[in-house]
């Protein structure tokens, strides 16, 4: 959506206080000149406790809403933008992968299945079965590269899978709900600071629940614990 100079000022008079209802296109792309500058955050919705500059991060979200029936129901429902947000409800696992070639693992030309991003998340060892077996069908785990995100993948069920190849023991079924686009430069990632709040993770391919790990008990404790990093993370990874 291009907001011309027009809508901007347009924007400025309108107050979304109430639930209004749109007349036309002049009025939808001033609602969305209006949603750029931040003011629904304060002024309507009480979604987010964020700056105003938060909003421009929902850009795309708003260019979504492409009918003017999407647009009164954002207006009238605070939780329409919430449910556009990722759920991240059970993001519970961190798995730290580092390939021997230093390259980055499960791009898209890698996975097993790429057009639907379900691949096989590898563990090194046979006997790592009891850590492989841990995180549960629909639970969500992010994997780290290179003090990156890299992924957030669905566990897609309950099976830890013999692997033939030599370099890994076995593997589980997964599918990433989130990763970078095919033409995304993955060292501009964010760093695992801006994610995790700190910069210092496990090191091994196991995976980690986070409730059981000290430093985000520490770092997460008055940011609302689990779900309030898992709020965070579903700020974090719109793209």
């Amino acid at each position: 959506m291009n907001i011309d100079k027009k809508s901007k000022d347009r924007s400025l008079k309108m107050s979304y206080t109430d639930e209004i209802e749109f007349q036309d296109e002049g009025d939808f792309r001033a609602f969305g000149a209006w949603c750029y500058n931040g003011s629904c955050i304060w002024q309507r919705m009480g979604l987010f406790d964020e700056p105003p500059t938060f909003w421009v991060k929902l850009k795309p979200l708003v260019d979504k809403l492409l009918t003017y029936q999407h647009a009164n129901l954002a207006l009238t429902d605070p939780q329409y933008f919430t449910s556009l947000l990722m759920d991240l409800s059970q993001l519970k696992w961190l798995k730290n992968i580092r390939r021997k070639d230093g390259c980055w693992a499960y791009r898209h030309n890698d996975m097993q299945i790429p057009e639907a991003r379900v691949f096989c998340l590898n563990w090194k060892r046979k006997n790592d079965q009891k850590n492989a077996q841990q995180p549960q069908k629909g639970d969500l785990i992010a994997l780290v590269q290179l003090a990156k995100v890299t992924h957030i993948v669905e566990v897609l069920d309950d099976v830890v899978y013999d692997n033939n190849q030599n370099e890994w023991g076995i593997y589980r079924l997964v599918k990433a709900v989130w990763m970078p686009n095919e033409s995304f430069d993955w060292n501009n990632l964010k760093n695992i600071e801006e994610i995790f709040s700190t910069n210092h993770l496990p090191p091994s391919g196991s995976v980690y629940n986070f409730e059981n790990m000290a430093w985000f008990k520490t770092n997460w404790k008055d940011s609302g614990s689990l779900q309030g990093f898992q709020q965070h993370a579903s700020k974090s990874f719109i793209e």
